[in-house]
């Protein structure tokens, strides 16, 4: 059984939800500006890291991650 409270049982559903959604991730890249089209989100311009090419990203859908979360005391 998975505990939703332990990190690496996160990670495994994050996983199973991806399969099942088809997601694709793009690990190395820097986003450089998001494409806007009236006001909507509909992809981003980014920097592959790796190579130093530019990539445009189109989607439905866009999830901005900015790194990981500390709590603070």
């Amino acid at each position: 059984m998975l505990d939703s409270g332990d990190n690496f049982s996160n990670r495994i559903i994050v996983v199973f939800q991806s399969l099942r959604y088809n997601t694709e991730y793009f690990v190395e890249y820097f986003a450089l500006d998001l494409l806007m089209d009236k006001g909507k989100c509909v992809g981003v311009i980014a920097l592959c890291l790796e190579d130093g090419s530019l990539h445009r990203f189109r989607a439905k859908n866009t999830v901005i991650a900015t790194g990981y979360v500390i709590t603070i005391q």
